[in-house]
């Protein structure tokens, strides 16, 4: 599944693109280097929700505004106040099966600290769901994983 990158690993910069043309749409340093590198599933945003987020593992060398080859594997729920958001785990590794939980609280640390630049937004994160509840949100969306 191609995956349209945003930022890359190690990264403080938050480029944004629209998700429908991928136009470069601006750009912002955020609190952290981001883990992995993170981005978005092109065709799956909807009338009333942005397309579906994926952290790409381990995504070194992957740039922002291109295109990644990677196989789905699991997802967690993050929520941002009163938003509860997907959030897809991926890999552009050919023999990678499984996102480690230390890899999603890495992911969960990254997030934590980026938003207390927003302290009036409580966020939290859900464990792993498995590549299934993965596969079955893409579907949801007209996309098959």
């Amino acid at each position: 599944m191609k995956v349209f990158i945003e930022g890359e690993a190690g990264s403080r910069m938050r480029y944004r693109f629209d998700e429908r043309t991928l136009a470069p749409a601006g750009s912002r340093e955020l609190r952290a280097e981001r883990p992995y590198a993170y981005g978005f599933v092109p065709g799956t945003a909807t009338e009333t929700d942005d397309a579906l987020d994926v952290w790409v593992v381990p995504g070194t060398g992957l740039a922002h505004g291109a295109f990644a080859e990677c196989r789905i594997l699991d997802v967690f729920m993050f929520r941002e106040g009163d938003e509860l958001e997907a959030k897809l785990l991926a890999t552009d590794a050919p023999d990678r099966r499984e996102v480690t939980g230390d890899e999603r609280r890495r992911i969960e640390a990254y997030l934590v600290e980026v938003f207390k630049e927003w302290p009036e937004i409580r966020v939290s994160a859900g464990p792993l769901e498995g590549r299934e509840r993965a596969l079955a949100l893409l579907r949801e969306r007209g996309i098959d994983g």
